[in-house]
């Protein structure tokens, strides 16, 4: 599991994030073609990785809405996600975006599970994943920003 961990926190090379930027910033045309992609951070919920440690992090995260809210450009998950989210979780995070065709499910950002990537000047500057240390030391700790050079 420690492996995973560190596999999770690693960072992607320079090629890595332009590749991931332009999947990223083609899978926001298609799917959400009214969003404007802006500088700052976005959070995921994807099913992907530690299947225990999503489930946690996910459990962790609905029952603490408040560690996010006002922190993120938007919080994207699947439909098939958001069934697993508490109901009223439109009204607490009103910049959810939910991909109906679940297709955010499938695809390949450089991150896992809970996560979060960093836009400055349009592209993709930092990513982060919650591992399970994150959940076992201080899971609120996660949602702080991602700090990148200037």
């Amino acid at each position: 599991m420690l492996l995973f961990a560190g596999v999770l926190a690693a960072q992607p090379n320079g090629n890595d994030l332009k590749r991931h930027t332009r999947f990223f910033k083609a899978y926001m045309h298609e799917t959400f073609p009214d969003f404007k992609i802006r500088d700052g951070e976005y959070l995921f919920i994807l099913p992907t990785g530690c299947r225990n440690c999503v489930e946690q992090a996910t459990d962790y995260l609905s029952a603490h809405l408040d560690l996010i809210a006002g922190k993120y450009q938007a919080m994207l998950v699947s439909a098939a996600t958001l069934k697993k989210l508490p109901s009223d979780i439109r009204e607490k995070v009103p910049n959810l975006l939910c991909d109906p065709t679940n297709k955010l499910d499938r695809m390949s950002f450089g991150i896992d599970g809970v996560s979060v990537l960093k836009i400055k000047n349009g592209k993709i500057v930092a990513c982060k994943s919650m591992t399970p240390e994150d959940l076992k030391k201080d899971p609120a700790a996660f949602f702080v920003p991602i700090e990148t050079a200037k």
